[in-house]
């Protein structure tokens, strides 16, 4: 079978990591053995055997349940998400994304990511597309990985050999593991080692939809499509028949077989911007003319960016200096800078950066927003002269600004933006042509967007994504309405943040997530990073910037004809009093407004109060069955209406949904019999367990690129239900046992 050329760099990538860990035990980025049987051992122990149930993105999670791992068996996880994203197309993720996970994950152990790793092994182009569920259920293909990959290190080095030359021994050997149903890793993996005899197609369904179509009719009723290796061979014998017509490189995603299989036509990416020196010049001077173009930090990872977008200004701190066209030169400014500090560090960038902002900067230059150091947020252009605002409290150097897009964009190459809060971008033209065709799909001339409006959201809407009455969403959106602050308790599974979502936007009457504030609590969150702390400064001093709270606070009262919502995962999990202080006071409904605004600490006499705003609706999520949780006091339950949010096995809505995603009614009928009578003998212990710990529905939600049959349902029993009892029942392993026996029988 000819290869799919565009995925050449992508096998090539993939034969170094056969030869170097998979044949020995190696490492794919230095010289260390780090595929070995004891750091496999470990992500076992630390990952596979110690899920994580809560709603935290996987890496997140990842690095949690990793905390106590070596150093080596972090950056074996490493190399593991790379082999993951190296068949990935930008279609599925982003370059910028795959390197700077894969370095996040590496710098746990401790090190520095090794610099000297070529980028085409790093990151190679990608070789196809996977469904929505390979990222959004990334723990479990991680976790499919761990368990092979161990068995694998378990083998004699002979067997290696062999099972490496031999394709359909190994696919025979990773099937073994029940895992690998529904894995899209599996037809990955089996791709990336043996692009000869497996196809580049990442999804079961993809490979059945093609044998359905192509597969000659005297053999289409002996093929049995649920056997993962009979479905590859067939495929492979379909290729050798269609080569005649199609030729040795016909590829089941071109057009002209993908109709024939596909309803959905993919729309092909237009090709990159050519990337020459001359042509980078000829497309700078198109897109700015001899206007400059400045990248601008927006306070603390651009918490100040609601803000400049709503007032449409841009801003630098260093407020003490007063107005900077007061100094001459840049060394003026430095002098100053330093008797602040006493001398205790350089601030020759600081001073920089407010010389170029009152002075460099021009009327018509252009202006990126950063956040982070990979991050791209925002472009505008400059219309205004600086000047001094003695009215802010803080970031008094201003600039009008006319924000042209917005929006999340990771920026071009491996090298991260520097960590100055302005730097003149102007030279790195070809940096800014690869930038701006992210943005815009292409390297075209700017032209100003006008923001769509969000989508209306109503009652009806709501009701249809929930499994919940109308009644309950009435009881819900009175309490909301009338305390403004409500949290919805619950056990694990029964979709508290998916109602949170939807509850924000039907308070607000549409799907506007630039009302909506969403932040998830945790045992180290405090004062500082909720309401207001002094944070270091490039100069060495300190200033006094706002928490997330208090900036969206001021924004909504600012549009008070409109309603906000703040949202807080996980509320319990830290502490309270502590987090919010003298806001415990302020968020309660009568004590809403300019009527009850306090000076809060820090801040002088003459500083502007704050209070809440009675636009401002805050909505609390609560997991019942967490024991590290802290303890609610009667403060907070005062504050709050609560709903508690039950498992949705007797809805009739719910057995409707999965019906219509493809569950077969008897499978419903045993889901849902077996965990009504499981959640009723939770609830009867009360010694240990009791209401609040309960299993939910969602952990029956299928995902995208499932497939819900008998093998999915006890891939969740096994992966997902069992660890969770094993938690209730920490010191009852028998008891443990005879639950999922009895959900497994």
């Amino acid at each position: 079978m000819a290869r799919y050329l565009p995925a050449l760099k992508v096998l090539e990538a993939a034969q170094k990591w056969r030869d170097r860990c998979l044949l020995r035990t190696g490492s794919i980025f230095t010289d260390s053995q780090l595929w070995t049987q004891s750091n496999l051992l470990e992500l076992e122990k630390y990952f596979v055997e110690n899920p994580d149930v809560s709603d935290a993105d996987f890496l997140t999670k990842l690095e949690r349940q990793l905390s106590a791992a070596s150093p080596d068996a972090k950056k074996l996880a490493a190399e593991m998400l790379w082999v993951m994203y190296i068949f990935l197309t930008e279609n599925s993720m982003r370059n910028q994304t795959k390197i700077a996970q894969i370095r996040r994950v590496w710098e746990w152990s401790g090190d520095v990511f090794p610099s000297d790793v070529p980028s085409e092994l790093l990151s190679p182009p990608g070789a196809g597309s996977t469904g929505t569920a390979y990222n959004t259920q990334r723990w479990r293909e991680f976790r499919f990985f761990v368990l092979v990959a161990k068995q694998w290190t378990a083998l004699p080095q002979n067997k290696r050999v062999s099972l490496l030359g031999d394709p359909w021994a190994f696919a025979s050997l990773i099937d073994e593991d029940l895992e690998s149903k529904g894995r899209q890793f599996r037809h990955i993996l089996l791709y990336l080692l043996f692009p000869e005899t497996f196809e580049r197609i990442s999804t079961g369904s993809h490979k059945r939809r093609i044998i359905s179509v192509f597969c000659q009719d005297s053999n289409s009723a002996a093929i049995d499509v649920n056997n993962r290796i009979a479905v590859d061979r067939e495929l492979l014998a379909i290729r050798a028949r269609l080569a005649s017509t199609y030729g040795d490189d016909l590829d089941f995603y071109k057009d002209e077989l993908r109709k024939k299989w596909l309803k959905e036509v993919e729309v092909a990416p237009e090709p990159k911007p050519p990337i020459s020196v001359e042509d980078n010049e000829r497309w700078f001077a198109k897109m700015f003319g001899d206007h400059q173009v400045w990248v601008l930090g927006a306070g603390s990872n651009a918490n100040l960016w609601p803000e400049f977008q709503r007032e449409k200004i841009a801003g630098i701190g260093w407020s003490s200096l007063g107005d900077l066209m007061e100094y001459e030169t840049k060394e003026q400014i430095r002098e100053e800078l330093r008797k602040e500090s006493g001398e205790k560090q350089d601030p020759s960038n600081s001073a920089l950066a407010c010389y170029q902002f009152a002075r460099e900067i021009h009327i018509d230059d252009h202006v990126l927003i950063k956040r982070g150091r990979r991050e791209i947020i925002a472009h505008g252009i400059i219309r205004s002269d600086y000047r001094y605002d003695i009215n802010r409290s803080n970031f008094r150097h201003i600039r009008d600004v006319e924000w042209l897009e917005f929006g999340s964009w990771p920026i071009p190459g491996e090298e991260m933006i520097a960590t100055k809060t302005l730097t003149n971008f102007t030279s790195y033209k070809g940096w800014l042509h690869e930038l701006f065709f992210v943005i815009k799909g292409a390297a075209k001339a700017i032209q100003k967007e006008t923001p769509k409006e969000p989508l209306p959201y109503t009652r009806n809407e709501i009701l249809q994504d929930l499994f919940i009455t109308s009644d309950q969403l009435i009881k819900i959106e009175s309490a909301l309405t009338r305390k403004k602050n409500l949290i919805i308790e619950g056990p694990p599974g029964v979709g508290k943040t998916f109602i949170a979502r939807r509850l924000a936007y039907l308070m607000l009457g549409s799907r506007d997530d630039s009302r909506v504030q969403f932040v998830e609590f945790h045992q180290s969150f405090s004062y500082e990073d909720f309401v207001q702390g002094w944070r270091p400064t490039e100069a060495g001093g300190f200033n006094l910037q706002e928490g997330v709270f208090l900036s969206f606070c001021k924004i909504a009262s600012e549009d008070t004809d409109r309603p906000y919502v703040f949202v807080i995962d996980e509320i319990n999990r830290a502490n309270i009093s502590k987090v919010l202080g003298e806001l415990l006071g302020l968020i309660e409904v009568d004590k809403r407004g300019m009527e009850h605004a306090v000076i809060l600490p820090g801040r002088g006499a003459g500083e502007e109060p704050f209070f809440v705003p009675a636009n401002l609706y805050i909505i609390g999520m609560m997991n019942t069955a967490d024991r590290s949780l802290a303890f609610v006091d009667y403060a907070l339950r005062r504050r709050f209406a609560f709903f508690h949010l039950e498992p949705a096995f007797s809805s009739e809505k719910f057995r409707e949904y999965l019906l219509e995603r493809g569950v077969d009614s008897e499978l419903i009928d045993l889901i849902i019999e077996r965990f009504k009578a499981l959640n009723q003998e939770i609830r009867s212990d009360r010694a240990n367990l009791g209401h609040g710990f309960e299993i939910g529905h969602s952990y029956f939600v299928p995902q995208e690129g499932d497939e819900p049959d008998r093998e999915w349902y006890e891939e969740i029993i096994r992966t997902e239900i069992e660890p969770l009892l094993a938690e209730y029942w920490f010191d009852r392993p028998e008891i443990v046992s005879q639950r999922i026996a009895a959900l497994l029988q």
